[in-house]
């Protein structure tokens, strides 16, 4: 257990914790593990749309949740570039629809977990976590760093 992780919104960053995660790192030496969790239902098939398909845009719910996947990993390979450049090991994980256990499976080689509690202020919004961190507090109590919170 040589790595701090910080738990992530996929739809956000959460720039404060990042910058306590690396300085921790930094100070202790540690990898860091990034997961962004995100919560999206669209089951359908996302193929890259043609130049066509952009000119003739479809506004639409799914099409909302292609974006929003497009934007999760975009925010995933700016965190894991942040990283590097500051020269940290770094993993990247993003998990779709995780349950809490899912989380904790992730989460079972890391020491200290950095939250962006922003992940649980809104649950019934578009995209987010579909538990709250009460719930993922019970399992991982342990390991949360509380004073990030």
């Amino acid at each position: 257990m040589n790595k701090f992780a910080i738990l992530i919104n996929g739809m956000s960053l959460p720039y404060q914790v990042l910058d306590k995660v690396l300085e921790n790192a930094k100070a202790s030496k540690k990898s860091i593990k990034a997961v962004f969790i995100y919560e999206n239902k669209d089951d359908e098939d996302y193929s890259e749309p043609t130049n066509d398909d952009v000119t003739n845009a479809d506004i639409s719910d799914s099409n909302a949740r292609k974006n929003m996947e497009h934007l999760v990993n975009q925010n995933a390979d700016y965190v894991e570039t942040f990283f590097s450049k500051k020269d940290i090991p770094s993993e990247i994980v993003v998990l779709k629809n995780p349950t809490v256990e899912d989380i904790v499976a992730a989460m079972k080689d890391v020491e200290k977990i950095y939250i962006d509690h922003s992940t649980y202020d809104h649950p019934d919004e578009f995209a987010y976590v579909n538990f709250s961190f009460e719930e993922l507090d019970k399992e991982l109590s342990h390991k949360i760093d509380k004073k990030a919170q």
